[in-house]
């Protein structure tokens, strides 16, 4: 009876070391889940912080004024009939870029002041897009187009 009193003490103690280490394995595994799922959560935020700043870069071309770009096929092929020495340096040249219109333009500028002021990771950089838009727009004595960057400059705290 003392064998089987010891053997029974024997497997209770090791199946409540089993459980403990259960409990152990699972909780770490838990724990890296969590882990997995929190570095998940910053890579899907910069990820989205990256497409809102392309996004945010092409709405500040628009309020400087340019639409699309696109590429001279003569302006190229009349640089490649010249052999000339560095064909890079004037392909910049064959860049056409295409204006926009002014409602277009005044609500892109409108809509950096409200983005700005939305979201945090574009704060700076409509702050800076904007002060650069209103020294712009005093250099050229732009008033129309000054007076919405201000509005939207004021927007931003």
């Amino acid at each position: 009876m003392a064998i089987a009193k010891e053997l029974r003490d024997w497997v209770q103690t090791l199946s409540v070391t089993a459980v403990v280490a259960g409990a152990i394995v699972g909780i770490y595994q838990y724990r890296l889940s969590v882990k997995a799922e929190q570095n998940q959560e910053v890579s899907s935020q910069a990820e989205a912080d990256i497409r809102l700043s392309q996004a945010f870069a092409t709405l500040m071309q628009t309020a400087n004024g340019f639409g699309a770009s696109q590429l001279s096929d003569k302006c190229v092929e009349s640089i490649e009939k010249l052999h000339a020495p560095q064909p890079q340096d004037q392909l910049d040249n064959c860049v056409v870029s295409f204006p926009v219109g002014g409602p277009q333009q005044k609500a892109a500028i409108a809509a950096i002041g409200v983005l700005g002021e939305q979201y945090s990771v574009l704060r700076r950089p409509a702050i800076e897009g904007l002060d650069g838009l209103i020294n712009e727009f005093e250099k050229n004595t732009d008033t129309t187009y000054m007076a919405v960057a201000h509005r939207a400059r004021a927007q931003i705290h």
